[in-house]
């Protein structure tokens, strides 16, 4: 049997293993490292794609100035084919809920917090609503 030939279950064991599991100490170095990972795995073979695209929309980093920001939010909730397991956010909450709507945030197991913003402090209030088991604020 080779590598190619294992179930998608059993690859897509190996890639979590090889991606991990973010942290509260995850930082944009790392998770870019774990992305770079993820695309290589997926440029291995046709059979690998998949899954690791899989995990790739798990590993979410919402970062960039404000018009960035905005953009990468609205791709992320029109493109995300899969369900975001641990999300960062790198700008605004508020905006990027609004912006994307409830629906996209029900996966979430992990949600960090690493800039709020200047003009207010982060509202926890408008996480009361989701079952998240980890809100990271930074």
């Amino acid at each position: 049997m080779s590598f190619h030939s294992l179930p998608p279950e059993v690859l897509f064991e190996i890639f979590s293993l090889a991606a991990g599991n973010p942290s509260t100490s995850l930082n944009y170095r790392d998770h870019r490292n774990l992305v770079e990972l993820l695309c290589r795995f997926s440029r291995v073979h046709s059979s690998w794609r998949p899954i690791a695209q899989e995990l790739l929309w798990k590993h979410i980093w919402l970062r960039g100035s404000q018009t960035e920001f905005e953009w990468k939010v609205k791709s992320w909730a029109g493109l995300a084919p899969y369900p975001t397991r641990y999300l960062t956010i790198d700008g605004e909450v508020e905006q990027a809920l609004e912006l994307t709507g409830v629906g996209r945030w029900t996966s979430l197991k992990h949600l960090r917090v690493c800039d709020v913003g200047s003009r207010e402090p982060l509202n926890l209030e408008v996480f009361a609503r989701f079952s998240s088991e980890w809100i990271f604020p930074h």
